[in-house]
């Protein structure tokens, strides 16, 4: 009788744990799945500072795809370099009502008054592809590769490439602070290696691809003991080499620049007069503004001011005749597209 209790008793704990467990099962399996929720809809005010130069379409087009696969709505004022256009494209969006801006490069000297209104309504901006001086916090983040890196790499394969104490011309753009980074470290590399800038010019946007040509052939014809072109923007390279092939100097002018696109990626193949750029994952910094709408609006989280240290990395690259990609319109770094719809689905959220 004692034994018989003792297998009651035991079977009667067997049978607890298992009712327990049974339960404990039954609650976590019933706990419904929580299923992803679409993307605020919201619509951002996009500035271009520039339409006519291929990088800032680049960077212009990546923001519309990171915007398609959140369901935005992206309005676009290209400012066409005019600073008064930048303003009154920036206050433009404010009138609207859009939900956040976006602009490419504009300093908040440029568009105080415009930025200012925008903050007091409470629509976040954020800058892409040109760190400025912002002591009034205009903008909620500003996400640029590092300028004074592409300058500093760019000018020191100039000094290992030309002859010691090579003569140059330039294009510089010192107004717009990301070409005044790359400008003035490529300036601090020369002069520690020998190079003499001999003449230098300020493109006018206005008319930028064929200033940039004459300006060229004019310092060339100035100076014909200079060996080499710097130029500081994208459509300035082929400008330069298009300067230089009008001069018939090819074979004793090389033209060194900055960004890796279609045109200047092609003029690389070729060869000839073009020598080198300096480019970097511009891809990347719009994805990166997307992703803190997204957090603002979507997770109601503050944009974060450093975003373009803290979710992906923004690498650079000196592309050459040599190691230029055979195919492609773009330096080969890694899609941020699928980086970032990942982090979004992670999120809750669902992605075209």
């Amino acid at each position: 009788m004692r034994e018989l209790n003792r297998v009651g008793r035991l079977l009667l704990a067997l049978g607890l744990v298992a009712s327990v467990a049974v339960v404990a099962t039954t609650t976590v399996g019933a706990a419904p799945q929580k299923s992803a929720a679409a993307p605020p809809k919201i619509t951002v005010g996009f500035l271009q500072i520039l339409g006519a130069s291929p990088a800032a379409q680049r960077i212009e087009a990546q923001f519309r795809k990171a915007a398609a696969s959140l369901g935005w709505t992206v309005n676009v004022v290209d400012a066409q370099g005019d600073p008064a256009k930048m303003s009154a494209g920036i206050q433009s969006f404010v009138t609207q009502n859009v939900d956040a801006i976006v602009a490419i490069a504009v300093a908040p000297a440029q568009a105080q008054q415009a930025l200012t209104a925008a903050k007091k309504k409470g629509i976040p901006a954020i800058v892409i592809g040109s760190p400025n001086p912002d002591p009034n916090k205009l903008y909620a983040a500003q996400v640029s590769p590092d300028d004074g890196v592409l300058g500093a790499m760019l000018a020191q394969y100039m000094c290992d490439t030309l002859a010691k104490g090579a003569k140059i011309v330039a294009q510089e753009f010192d107004p717009l602070e990301a070409l005044g980074r790359r400008d003035n470290q490529a300036r601090a590399v020369f002069g520690k290696c020998g190079i003499k800038i001999v003449a230098t010019h300020q493109v006018d946007f206005s008319n930028a691809v064929q200033d940039a040509t004459k300006s060229t052939i004019n310092m060339l014809r100035a100076h014909p003991e200079a060996t080499a072109v710097y130029a500081d923007q994208d459509f300035e390279f082929q400008a330069a080499i298009n300067a230089v092939k009008a001069l018939k100097r090819q074979g004793s002018v090389k033209v060194y620049g900055f960004l890796a696109g279609a045109e200047t990626l092609s003029a690389l193949r070729k060869g000839g007069s073009a020598a080198a750029l300096a480019d970097a994952a511009y891809n990347n910094i719009s994805w990166i503004a997307a992703d803190q709408l997204l957090q603002f609006f979507g997770k109601k989280q503050p944009i974060d001011p450093n975003a373009q240290y803290n979710i992906v990395p923004i690498p650079t690259a000196l592309v050459t005749a040599k190691n230029v990609p055979k195919v492609g319109n773009e330096y080969p770094f890694p899609d941020p597209a699928p980086k970032f719809k990942t982090r979004w689905k992670a999120q809750g959220f669902t992605v075209k």
